[in-house]
This record gives structure tokens, sequence and C-alpha cells, in this order.
């Protein structure tokens, strides 16, 4: 006899809905084996995603039945009248199919303005949800969103990797299955390859499922997820990149003029830019090593490589700074892109009357609460760099002995963690700044390259406000004539440290 509606309805009331998943098999088919050689190569992605549901049954059973579950659990009770007390997992499959391709024409405008090669990341939804209409929201520095694009955050691709406006590049550690879309200065082990295909962001790496990272929304930013596991709560989206000259308010003003001619690739595509000294910088260069004083050389553990020349005017009220860049990006193919380019931009930074505290920049800890176990662990160890010298480490859950696997098994709940964080932190204000950036006041050149970095991980959480990467010229903006001074006075400005502009 087959379990009624009525008994089913029991066991589905004492369903304990856990969220876990399981790995699913990565099913990558290419397609260039069977194309035209003179036609792109297709990738067909297929990601499978495995949800597991433990289900907890503790009811008496009258009469002989057998009890189908959804997620292919049977049980057949042919002992009755009996008790019946289990634990039993149940699962459900989904299979997601995504393909990539990579085009062999390369054709860019002859002539762009506003903030060519930058771009913002907005929210669109997944194919299969497309009808639904939703306000275009913008993914800020912190991962969470912004209404507006005036105050969201900038991006640009070098070399495969995405880069913020904030100096930061988005990277994860390999086996973390996901994380908050925000930029570290310490570059992980996982940071490439991303792509813009068809105005849709993509994060490609072999060591994710499905070889594509996938994105998803939740209550606390946006997440990228790398073995299918989606968090609790996270609905999947694309993001889609609008050029930064859709917005004419963005909080840095950029005028760019760029030049170029059509390439024709059958690898991948690399770039020279017109520059009066270019150097090819090794992808890793020796500790200590550096390019001409007309280049940039950049820390060992950034993996791209470009040099730098050209000009960009910094206007800080009544003090006017001049940086220069002109990239040069080496790669490795025969196609070639020739492009110049010169920008401008103003940067009005007020004085902050009070002090800013840690309560509102905290929306990327947030993640943590979907989490407990080992997965708490490996999201923690993504989270507490961003943390700096502010992280809380007695907010951490300890590594006991589980008795029922018999192993040392990661303990503690995300919901706990969450909020002892926010009990430790929130309070905590900015009234000086950390020695790491008061010391770039002596700091010039291309020596800010090896300093920056030290500066906004000392900063913790408070890198994260919205006005602090004003202060911050870019990687491609430093060259040997930067100074280090006027960002210690704009920081100084922001925090309401030293209400005060630069005067000389």
């Amino acid at each position: 006899m087959r379990c009624s509606s009525t008994f089913l309805g029991l066991i589905f009331g004492l369903l304990h809905a856990v969220s876990a998943s399981v790995q699913g098999e990565d099913l990558v088919a290419r397609q260039k084996d069977s194309c035209h050689s003179n036609l792109p190569a297709t990738t067909l992605h297929l990601a499978s995603t495995v949800l597991v549901y433990p289900i907890h049954i503790d009811t008496f059973i009258s009469a002989d039945t057998v009890i189908n579950i959804n997620g292919g659990v049977t049980i057949n009770i042919n002992n009755a009248p009996t008790y019946l007390q289990t634990n039993i997992l149940a699962t459900i499959t989904s299979v997601e199919t995504t393909t990539s391709t990579r085009t062999q024409t390369v054709t860019v405008p002859t002539t762009t303005s506003l903030g060519a090669g930058s771009f913002q990341l907005a929210i669109g939804s997944v194919p299969l949800a497309r009808r639904q209409k939703a306000p275009i929201n913008f993914v800020n520095l912190g991962g969470s969103l912004d209404v507006s694009c005036e105050t969201a955050a900038a991006f640009n691709i070098i070399n495969g990797l995405l880069f913020d406006d904030a100096n930061r590049t988005i990277s994860a550690h390999a086996g973390v299955g996901s994380l908050l879309l925000v930029g570290n200065s310490k570059l992980s082990n996982i940071s490439t390859v991303f792509s813009i295909g068809n105005g849709v962001l993509a994060w490609t790496n072999d060591a994710f499922v499905g070889g594509a990272a996938r994105f998803c929304q939740s209550s606390d930013g946006i997440y990228a997820v790398f073995d299918g596991k989606l968090p609790l709560s996270c609905g999947l989206i694309q993001l889609l990149a609008e050029p930064l000259a859709n917005c004419p308010g963005f909080r840095i003003s950029s005028a760019f003029t760029t030049t170029s001619n059509t390439a024709n690739t059958t690898s991948e595509l690399s770039q020279s830019l017109s520059t009066t000294n270019s150097l090819a910088v090794p992808s890793s260069m020796p500790s200590g090593s550096s390019a001409s004083s007309d280049t940039v050389s950049f820390p060992t553990t950034i993996l791209s490589s470009f040099a730098m020349s050209g000009s960009l005017e910094t206007t800080n009220s009544s003090t006017t700074t001049m940086y220069s860049s002109s990239p040069s990006i080496m790669g490795s193919t025969s196609a070639s892109e020739t492009t110049s380019q010169s920008y401008t931009t103003t940067t009005n930074t007020p004085c902050t009357t009070s002090p800013i505290c840690a309560s509102t920049l905290l929306s990327f800890v947030d993640q943590l609460s979907h989490f407990s176990g080992a997965v708490l662990q490996e999201v923690i160890g993504s989270v507490t760099p961003l943390l700096g010298p502010y992280d809380p480490t007695s907010c951490y859950p300890p590594v006991v002995t589980d008795k029922s696997f018999g192993a040392p098994q990661p303990t503690g709940k995300g919901q706990d963690v969450v909020q002892c964080i926010h009990s430790t932190l929130d309070s905590v204000c900015l009234t000086a700044l950390p020695d790491a950036c008061n010391s770039l006041t002596s700091v010039n050149g291309l020596d800010l390259h090896n300093t920056l970095h030290l500066c906004t991980t000392a900063l913790g959480p408070f890198s994260f406000d919205k006005n602090t990467s004003s202060c911050f010229p870019s990687y491609y903006a430093v060259n040997s004539t930067t100074q280090g001074a006027p960002i210690v006075d704009c920081l100084s400005n922001v925090f309401g440290i030293e209400c005060q502009f630069l005067n000389t």
C-alpha cells in the first residue's frame, strides 16, 4: 500500500530543510573538433548541481506501506505495526547548460569617449527568467548593490584579470566553493579568465565545475559560485557589463580618446599600445626587479604584464597633481591592436566632520550566515583577509571531534559568527590612519606599487568606504612622478582625521 497524501504530509512536516550540496559532474563537450577550421571554436559547459536534503522521520506506522519521497527515496514498511525513527538524505539534480564561443575577428570602434575600456556591472536575470522585470542595480566595491551607477564600482579587464577602481583584483582560493564578489589587494591563486561576451561578464577556469563560474544574488550581495553549490536563498543572475560612458555622473569622471584597428586572431588576442618606452614585463617578475623609469613594475603577485607612460591630471581643491600613464600590454600572438589614450580625472574629496565607523561597511561579512561546519571554515578564509588587522579571531568556531563522524570536524554556525563580528566591530570607528597609510607620505613614484596595497589592507573594512577609492590612483595611473603625500591627505579628509584640503 502506498503512503497516503495525509501520511506524506506528516513526513514532510518533519522535514528539516537544511541546504547542502554535492559537487556535480563536470561535463564539458567541445565542438571545435567537429567544426570547420575557419569557424570559431564553441565550448559547451554542462554544470550539474545536486541538492542534498536531510530528512528526519519520527512516527508510528500502523499498517504495511511504501513511502515515496521526492528526491529518489523509497522506504518499504513490511513489519507494521512499527515505530519508524530514521535520518535519510534525498537528492535533487539540476543541469545548467551554457556555451562560450571564441570569436576570431575583433573590431574596435575608431573613436570612443568617456571611459573606454571601463565598465560597471549591472544585474540581469538568467535566460529562463528574462520576462521578469526588475530595477537596474549596480555592483559596488563591497559586493552589494547600489541603485545609482554614480556610487557603484567601475571595473576593467586586463590580461584576463578583473580590476576594480580601488586597485583590487577579483580572485579566489582553490577549494572555495563560492565567495562574495569583492576585490582584494592580495591576489589569490585563481584569478582568470575574465571576459565579456555579448555584454555579459564571464569567469572561466578549469578549476570550476563546468569550466565557468556562475553568479547569484543574495540579500547581502553578489556571489561567484565555483562548485555548483548555490548558497541558501541565492538566485542565479547574469552580470551585464555597462560601459562607464553610460554613467556621466560617476564619482570619477574620465575622458578617453581611443583609436584602433581590426585584429584577426586564431588564438588569444594580445594588445600592443603605442608608447614612447614600452617594456614587455614578464608575467612573473623576480623579487625586487623593476622596469625603466618610464615604465611600471608590478608586484610579483600580479600575473598580468603591462607597462605605462602617458598623462593623468588629478585636481583636489586648489592643488593640481600630474600623473602619467599609457599602457603597453604584451601578449604572445600575431594579432596586434594599436591604441593611444589620454584622460583627465577630477576628484573633489570633502572633509568628513564625523568619524566613519565599521557598522556600515561590513555587508560582505553577512555572507557567512549561509554556512556552517566545514563549509563555514572555507568561507571564513575568504572573508578574513578583507578585515585586515580588525579581524576578530575570537569569533570563529574551533575544530572539535564530532562523534557521529568519528573524526575532527569544524563546527559552528555562520549566524553566530556574523553576530559576533558585528558586535565586535560595529562600534569601531577610524580615528587615525594606520601606519601603513601614513608612511605613504614619504613614498613616491613606482615604489607606490609595492606599498599601496599595504595601506588598503591595514584599513580593513574601512577601505570599502565609497569615497576611499577616489584617494588611490589606479595601477595604470602610477608612474615615476606620482607622489604619496596627496593620497594621505585625501584619506585624512575622507575619514575626518584632518579636516583640510590640499594647499600649496
